[in-house]
């Protein structure tokens, strides 16, 4: 926070202080100063696919999701070819929090991102919804490889880190046990 101020008091009109501003505020769960600040951003770059893309997931992720999808899929289609395959994420969300399981795994797995757990929760949770137990087994395990102590009380914690709505994380908790998540790390979840 003290480097994004910082950013902002020696450029304060360049839309990358002002993007370095939203993501503290966003992390620091700061969400009406990120809302101000990345509207900020955008006003003096309303056509770059990074800031579009990033700020655009993180306001998807606070319940934005109409505005923050659209600027995800502004953002994919300026640079189609080239861009983070996370941001598949808030479309994929979005989708998942719809009951649209199908449409939402799809999206997950254009993420393509084995090593990075997030996308197993992703995965986990929907193959859950859809009671595609293979599968379900398959992301829980390799999510438990990539982070041992998982559970539905870390994934209520990380999902709370992003500033997801209580719907939002109910419904992942509920799709993470079905899928086989344990309650508590160290402990089988019943299938």
């Amino acid at each position: 926070m003290t480097a994004a101020r910082r950013s902002v008091e020696l450029a304060p009109d360049h839309c990358m202080s002002r993007f370095a501003m939203a993501r503290a505020a966003y992390l620091m769960g700061d969400l009406q100063q990120f809302y101000g600040e990345a509207a900020a951003a955008l006003k003096i770059n309303p056509h770059d696919p990074f800031l579009l893309g990033n700020l655009g997931t993180w306001l998807s992720f606070t319940g934005r999701w109409e505005e923050g999808t659209a600027m995800v899929r502004k953002a994919i289609d300026l640079n189609p070819k080239v861009y983070p395959r996370w941001w598949h994420a808030a479309l994929g969300k979005d989708h998942y929090r719809k009951g649209e399981y199908t449409a939402a795994l799809t999206e997950f797995k254009n993420m393509s991102l084995p090593n990075w757990w997030w996308n197993q929760v992703e995965l986990a949770y929907t193959y859950g919804q859809l009671a595609d137990g293979e599968n379900a087994l398959a992301a829980v395990t390799r999510l438990l490889e990539l982070y041992p102590s998982f559970d539905l009380d870390k994934a209520v914690m990380e999902h709370r880190k992003f500033s997801f709505e209580q719907s939002y994380i109910d419904l992942a908790v509920d799709g993470l046990r079905k899928a086989g998540v344990p309650e508590k790390a160290g402990r089988t979840a019943k299938r």
